[in-house]
Formats: C-alpha cells, sequence, structure tokens
C-alpha cells in the first residue's frame, strides 16, 4: 500500500444536525462516548468532529462517523487523556462548516482501476496525536 494523497482543506462542510453524547471517566480517563440522541440529516459513511472540553482533564481525543447504510452517528474514542475528575462536555457540531482544518489521506491498495481509500481526519487530531510522540 502507497500514500498517494495528503490534501488539506481549509474548513469541513458538516451536514446533518442535532446529535449529541456523553463521556465516561474511569481513574481520570475518558473510557467511552455513548451516542445520546441520533440527531437528523447526517450524511451517510461520514466522519464528524468530537470536540471535548471541560472536566478537569486534557487531551482525550475522538472522532464521529456515520454508518454507511443508515447514517446513524457512533463516537470512538482514540485517546483518554488524563486528569479527568469528571465526565467532560462532548460536542458534535451541527450542519454548517466545522471549525477546523482537514487533512484527506487516500493510499492505494492495488494497482488496478479504483483500489483505493480515503480517510479524512482534522488537523487538531493530528497535532494531538504528534504531542504523544515527542
Amino acid at each position: 500500500m502507497t500514500l498517494n494523497c495528503a490534501h488539506v482543506t481549509d474548513e469541513y462542510v458538516l451536514v446533518g444536525s442535532g446529535a449529541t453524547a456523553t463521556a465516561s471517566v474511569q481513574g481520570g480517563v475518558v473510557t467511552s462516548i455513548q451516542v445520546t440522541n441520533q440527531g437528523s440529516g447526517y450524511s451517510h459513511d461520514s466522519t464528524l468532529p468530537v470536540f471535548i472540553s471541560g472536566g478537569g482533564g486534557q487531551g482525550a481525543l475522538a472522532q464521529g462517523s456515520t454508518s454507511l447504510f443508515e447514517a446513524t452517528v457512533s463516537v470512538n474514542v482514540l485517546y483518554g487523556g488524563s486528569g479527568y475528575t469528571s465526565a467532560p462536555n462532548v460536542d458534535l457540531p451541527s450542519s454548517g462548516s466545522a471549525q477546523a482544518n482537514v487533512v484527506s489521506f487516500c493510499a492505494q491498495t492495488g494497482d488496478i482501476g479504483m483500489n483505493h481509500g480515503c480517510v479524512n481526519t482534522y488537523v487538531p487530531y493530528l497535532a494531538k496525536l504528534a504531542a504523544g510522540f515527542a
């Protein structure tokens, strides 16, 4: 597999609104995020930014996504952070432009036709992940 594209955009246009979620904390770390309201109008098979704030800790990182067929929203904790004394606030932005730049990575998995895939991630996520490798 080879990386054949990495493109940074100025904004990421979101479609959908109303999804809400709640974080769970154990031992000062965000362990899971449960979607409490699916909202409506979300695009099928897309990624969503997840903004985590408060709770007394720092560094938690999560990414939202919608399913291919039903556009149901789910959230995956990528890094639990540390120092949380209570559940932080979880914000899933609604329709419009996200307040974050996006990087699209595309990888070629073969040399025949359309054997490739792309994934979007958000620049703030990359910055937090890179800080962990210092």
